[in-house]
Order: structure tokens, then sequence, then C-alpha cells
């Protein structure tokens, strides 16, 4: 018989640098063997355990602890913590992505500036903001409608020349043979701030607009026209920025007006102090017509009657109720209500179908909206800017910069 093996054991050292012993288990399932192996060559040799100076025996050692999982209130506290950080988050990533869009509406103004100056420089006067007969609306059958606006034939200096060649120019907008044009999405036209320009103007959705037919593609950028409105003469002798008396009145010109137009020697103040295009709010619903870039109306691709000096649409983002002289303002207000759209900063007066039709500059992003000068550079205008008090004597800011020939000095320091 083979005597019992001796309990081997092992010095470990401790944690106070002096060594402890302990007893070694042996794999008792070992076969009993004389020598160090057998006949068939196996170790016979005592099986250790595997041991190690970080895990003690569990006989002499200290018991394993075994971790418990999060208490309520440590995943309530986790769950806040991640709800503050997400709220302090957010507005950043808001305002980062605000700001990417206006960089690239900017860049949009840049572009679109450069073609009507490209425009200018080729047929020696800017492009008229709108074309046809005066006191006439764009899709009236019975008189000869407005043509196209500039948009329409600046089109080619755009790099779009494939949409200006499928317009028909002896034809209203209106006409089914421009429905193919009229419908492009021009992706330079369209600010990605404003997140109805992606809704088409259905004419036959409105009251007002059933002859205009449909599909129409949205715009955000307008010509500077005049201070005074598009329309018809008034019997008290007010004049309409659309007659040319009105468009000669150095209170009421801007750029582009009604089958008119200045050349750049004619910006008496300034290529630098005088705007040319301006951005516009696509509307808010299927018949709302402003924004739409081929239409050639207020508020669609042009501005009238959008300073202080005679009317209340005036400056950047106009919160007054009544502002915008429109074609189916009614049904908007049925749907909005009318002093809910001056909130918006959308509200609209009925009645401006033929006469007296007016719209303000406005845009979706925070505090202001971005204007291109006659030089083709583009600002930032805030909404505080001055735009009252302001008569011929002493005009506004803003309506300096709108006026093209009012011969009155923009400080530096006014923007």
């Amino acid at each position: 018989m083979h005597s019992p093996l001796p309990e081997p054991v092992a010095y470990l050292c401790s944690g106070n640098g002096r060594l402890r012993t302990i007893a070694v288990p042996i794999d008792q399932s070992a076969p009993a063997c004389s020598g160090m192996r057998s006949a068939r060559g196996r170790d016979c040799r005592p099986q250790i355990a595997n041991l190690s100076p970080a895990q003690p025996s569990p006989q002499h050692g200290q018991p394993q602890r075994h971790h418990a999982g999060f208490t309520l209130v440590e995943l309530l506290v986790v769950i806040a913590i991640i709800g503050t950080l997400v709220g302090l988050l957010l507005p950043a990533v808001q305002s980062a992505r605000e700001t990417a869009r206006l960089i690239s509406c900017k860049n949009n103004l840049k572009q679109i500036s450069l073609a009507v100056i490209g425009y200018e420089v080729a047929r020696k006067r800017f492009p008229a903001a709108v074309t046809g007969l005066q006191n006439s609306v764009p899709c009236d059958s019975t008189v000869s409608a407005k043509r196209a606006n500039w948009i329409v034939t600046v089109l080619p200096f755009l790099g779009e020349q494939a949409i200006y060649d499928s317009y028909d120019l002896s034809r209203s907008p209106c006409d089914p043979a421009n429905k193919r044009a009229r419908s492009a999405v021009i992706e330079s036209m369209l600010c990605p701030t404003d997140s109805f320009n992606r809704q088409p103007f259905m004419g036959s959705s409105g009251v007002e607009s059933q002859d205009y037919g449909d599909d129409w593609a949205r715009g955000n950028y307008g010509a500077n026209s005049s201070l005074r409105y598009l329309g018809n003469e008034t019997s008290n002798g007010e004049l309409s920025g659309s007659s040319p008396a009105g468009w000669a009145n150095p209170y009421c010109r801007g750029i582009m007006g009604f089958n008119a137009a200045v050349r750049t020697t004619e910006i008496t103040d300034g290529l630098t102090n005088t705007a040319l295009l301006l951005e516009l709010r696509a509307g808010l619903t299927s018949y709302d017509g402003r924004g739409v870039w081929a239409l050639g109306m207020p508020g669609a691709s042009s501005l009238w009657a959008h300073g202080g000096i005679f009317h209340d649409a005036s400056g950047p983002n106009s919160p007054w109720f009544s502002a915008d002289d429109i074609i189916n303002c009614s049904q908007l207000r049925e749907a909005y209500g009318t002093y809910e759209l001056g909130d918006i900063c959308m509200g609209c007066w009925p009645g401006g179908r033929i006469y007296w039709q007016g719209a303000a500059a406005r845009s979706m992003h925070p505090g202001g909206i971005c204007v291109s000068m006659a030089d083709g550079s583009v600002r930032w205008i805030t909404d505080m800017i001055q735009v009252l008090p302001s008569d011929q004597t002493n005009l506004s800011v803003w309506d300096r910069l709108m006026l093209s020939a009012d011969g009155q000095i923009i400080s530096a320091d006014a923007l």
C-alpha cells in the first residue's frame, strides 16, 4: 500500500507583508501509483488546485461577494442626470443646425443675386418684377394677363435653362402649357429653414384662385419692388407703386417694379445701400399663394408696400394682423384666426386680388431675415431695425434700404 501523501502547503504573501500558510487541496481522483508515473506513463503527482494570491481559498479566505443590481433610487438618479444632459445639449444642437441652415440660405440668396446682376449686365437693366397689363390679375381670361416674372427671366443665368426652355413666354404662368415649368422645384429658391416650402400651391383649393391652376412650386426670395401697393390708383390721388407716376416717385421706387426696372447707374443711393432681394415665407396652406417662385404677385415673388412710410406691412417679420393684402386671406383667417395669424407673423387683409396688393418680407430664421444688396452682398437684418417713424424728410433705416433714389444716407452703425 502506498502511504498517504503529506498535505501540501503553500506560502502566500499577505497584505501586511507577512507569509501565511494555507492548505492546498489535493485532487483525490488522481490514480494511486508508485513513483511519479504509472506504468502507462500517467503523471501520478498530486494534483494541486489552481490558486491565485488574489483569490484566497474559500476555506481560509473571505467569502466571495456578489454585486447587487441597481436600486430604484439609483436608476431614477441616472435617468434624471441623462435628462438634464439632453436638456442642456438639445438647444446647442438645434442652434448648430439653424446656423448651418442660415449659411445655406445666404448662399442661395447670393447665387440668385449674382444671376440677377448677370441679367442686368447682359440686358443693361434689371428684370421687371411683374409684367402684364395694369390692374390685371395673373390668370384673368378677359384681359391680357400678367406674364413672366423676374425669376422666369433670369432662369438661364441661374443655370436653369431647361426650365426656361419649357416655359411659354407668350402665355400666362397659370396656363396649362406652363404647368410643367411652374411645378419645377428649384433648390436654390428654397430656404432650408422654411418648413412649409415643400407643399405646392394649389390654386383650385382657394376661393379666389380657382383659375390659377395647381402644382406651383414654392420659393423663398422676392424682388424689392416698391414701398407702395401693386394695383390701381385711388380717387384721392394716392399713388400706386405699379403706375408710371408711382414708379418715378423716389419715395416709392425700389429696383424691380411693374413692367419697369432700374439700371445700376440709376441706383443713386449706392449699390451697397440698396436692397435687391429679400426673404419671403411660403404659404401656410395649399391655397396660401405666398412664396411661389413663378407667380408674379406680392408675397409670391416680390415685395410691395413693405415699408414704414406708406403701409402697415412694414419691416421684416411684421406682426401686424392685417399686414399682407393677398388672395384667399378670408380662408386663412377662418382657418387660423385673424389675430392668430399676426401672432405667427403671417397676418393678411382680404381684397388683394386686383388692387392694393402688398406683402412684407419674412423668414423663419429666429430674429431676422437675409437680404441681398444690389452689389451682390448678403446681409443679416434683424427684426429690431428701425422701421418707424418714417416720413419723406426723415426716412427710417429700413425704408432707406428699400428705396433706390431717396438721397438719404445710411450710417454705418444703423444696421
